[in-house]
């Protein structure tokens, strides 16, 4: 069967973050079942949060976003275990603290120093991800088990650690 492009997941949040809503902090409140997002034409559920179950919360005046594609190759074929991939980043407006330079130069270590970090415009992650169901529970569709591989890249600059890497079973 011909490759099926699964579903596009692109977020862009103008200095906007989510936080729960007033009700999800109110333990006198009751609040509603938390239903299970319906699955897209391919199969894949949306991973964006749920708007009424959120409330806007400035994050400063700058700007995070976000943008995720994902790709499953015939999510339709029962017989199949089923591959997802998944390519993402995001971009975040604010300004950030150099790790190693100080604002003239040299290294922040030195004790003769500014000790004023140099800044950086904006901060970004690129990542991709591959989850693969590698054994399913017989007379169902999305139960069993699954393994993944995580990488994940930004610059070594603004970042505590501009390399990620992590596997797992889930």
């Amino acid at each position: 069967m011909a490759p099926y492009a699964a579903c596009v997941v692109a977020l862009v949040w103008a200095g906007i973050a989510f936080a729960p809503s007033a009700a999800a902090q109110q333990p006198d409140a009751e609040a509603p079942a938390a239903a299970e997002p319906a699955p897209s034409p391919s199969g894949l559920r949306s991973a964006l949060p749920d708007p009424a179950a959120t409330a806007p919360k400035q994050l400063n005046g700058h700007t995070l976003s976000f943008g995720e594609i994902w790709y499953t190759p015939d999510p339709k074929a029962p017989e199949q275990l089923p591959t997802t991939y998944k390519l993402g980043a995001w971009y975040d407006t604010d300004h950030f603290a150099d790790q190693r330079f100080d604002s003239a130069g040299g290294l922040l270590a030195n004790p003769a120093g500014t000790g004023r970090a140099l800044q950086h415009n904006g901060d970004w992650t690129i990542y991709g991800v591959i989850d693969q169901m590698v054994w399913r529970r017989s007379g169902t569709k999305d139960q069993g088990i699954g393994v993944f591989f995580h990488a994940m890249v930004g610059p070594s600059d603004r970042n505590l650690s501009n390399l990620f890497i992590e596997g797992g079973m889930n």
